[in-house]
């Protein structure tokens, strides 16, 4: 449930440049029909800015992929931080996993189904600077089991190294607290879900970058088309970025085309794939001469066919 409904112009503050460079990446990854960066390689469908009023609780950005078949298509929501430490004394730290909880208590089964995954947009560790490099860890550890008991085993002194059983104990802590609970078992469990859940995306998105580098490597072909430097063309992703998080829009590909369109002047040109979903169909290479029939789940009654005399 949305719960009581907020203003999306009430819960920007500091940090924010950061939160809407990593809005702008993702536009760019729409538009070029691209991936999330981290926990899925299915293509962005759709992006959502601060969408708590739809219902999400790590509300900053909703990356909505491209459905296959008849199957919901799965969704990752993502929290955006520029700066956060991996301790219980970290109050963005708390409201994250308090988030997380949230979002299990809410959708369970879509949890279970992996329909649903957590993000964590993060620029940088206000701790050790290996810590979000073992939190990864931790998330993929969980990933590799399927159940709690099994997970539980690899968090063994032999097996796993300090800081991470470390980092497990802080993110237990931090679960017990969001669920109100002290029941051990429930707090493990909720634990293990989360982190199976969660994908951690350290963003580097200043100016030198490697994610803001690597995405203006990647919309060059684009922005070239459009006459634009890639650069500019970001710079532009960026002003949408800004003004979609105020509203708390929700957009498509074409949406932020006709945007740059009718705001900037810029007609970029949509890359086919990945934007909608593939119509089955059939190819067919012909040598030489004479009729061909090409048909796909189909019969043909009462037809007779003789070999070529010549």
């Amino acid at each position: 449930m949305a719960g009581q409904l907020t203003s999306p112009q009430a819960t920007g503050g500091a940090g924010m440049v950061f939160e809407y460079r990593v809005a702008a990446i993702m536009l760019s990854r729409l538009i070029r029909g691209a991936t999330v960066p981290v926990g899925t390689q299915l293509p962005i469908f759709r992006v959502g800015f601060q969408q708590r009023n739809a219902g999400y609780a790590l509300d900053d950005i909703v990356a909505h992929l491209l459905p296959r078949g008849d199957s919901p298509p799965p969704r990752v929501q993502f929290q955006a931080k520029k700066r956060i430490g991996i301790t219980i004394q970290d109050r963005e730290f708390c409201k994250v996993m308090a988030a997380a909880v949230q979002t299990y208590r809410e959708h369970a089964a879509e949890f279970q189904s992996g329909h649903l995954l957590l993000g964590l947009a993060v620029g940088e560790s206000a701790t050790a600077h290996a810590d979000l490099d073992d939190l990864v860890h931790l998330t993929e550890m969980a990933r590799a089991d399927d159940g709690l008991e099994e997970f539980k085993l690899q968090l063994r002194k032999s097996v796993t190294r300090e800081r991470r059983r470390t980092l497990y104990d802080i993110i237990s802590t931090a679960v017990a607290a969001a669920a109100a609970s002290s029941d051990t078992s429930v707090i493990d469990y909720l634990s293990h879900q989360i982190l199976s859940s969660l994908h951690i995306w350290h963003v580097r998105a200043d100016d030198d970058g490697k994610d803001w580098r690597a995405e203006l490597d990647g919309l060059s072909g684009i922005a070239a088309q459009a006459g634009l430097a890639a650069p500019d063309l970001m710079g532009h992703l960026y002003s949408l970025a800004t003004f979609f998080d105020k509203h708390g829009g929700l957009v498509s590909a074409q949406h932020v085309h006709r945007q740059l369109l009718s705001l900037f002047g810029v007609d970029v040109a949509l890359p086919a794939r990945g934007l909608v979903p593939r119509i089955p169909g059939i190819n067919v290479t012909s040598y030489g001469n004479g009729p061909m029939f090409v048909a796909e789940n189909q019969v043909f009654y009462g037809s007779h066919f003789s070999p070529n005399p010549g």
